[in-house]
């Protein structure tokens, strides 16, 4: 009876986020986002010590990013992992005058065939930690394609809460 509790308040959860932040495409196809929450996404950081998993770590980070564009009223920011700066003073530079309400961090780990991510939402102004979330996956094409929009359903259901 308490799984059942419990999926429907997830449920309820992801639904009210569905309806909160729908996604809003222009005339030309574009989609925006409205005000409302703004969102720094960092790239993932590769704990598995495995180089190989660098461009998994990054194409995992923009495919959260873009699932989280989808949602009209949250503006995201993704950060080049190129830059030598940090993540946020990168962002300052990139958009001066830019209010970042939350930043998204993930953690990407690997042992034998399962790939662990790791995703915390924090507040910017104090890094109050909101959410956590845990995604154990068998590391395959298959098993791997629905975790970012997973966390992306997740995070937008966190961002819909007031805080």
């Amino acid at each position: 009876m308490g799984s059942i509790s419990l999926l429907l308040v997830l449920s309820i959860v992801s639904w009210g986020a569905t309806l909160l932040l729908q996604p809003r495409i222009l005339a030309d196809g574009r989609r925006t986002a409205g005000p409302g929450p703004s969102l720094m996404v960092p790239p993932f950081a590769n704990d598995s010590g495995d180089p190989a998993l660098n461009s998994f770590a990054k194409g995992i980070t923009e495919d959260v990013i873009g699932g989280l564009i989808g949602f009209e009223n949250v503006l995201v920011f993704g950060v080049d992992p190129r830059s030598r700066s940090g993540a946020e003073t990168a962002l300052r530079a990139a958009a001066p005058g830019v209010h970042i309400g939350y930043v998204l961090k993930g953690r990407i780990s690997r042992a034998g065939n399962q790939i662990q991510i790791t995703v915390t939402l924090l507040q910017a102004a104090d890094n109050q930690h909101l959410w956590s979330g845990r995604f154990c996956r068998e590391f395959s094409p298959n098993t791997m394609i629905d975790v970012p929009h997973d966390i992306a359903m997740q995070v937008a259901g966190v961002l819909a809460q007031p805080h």
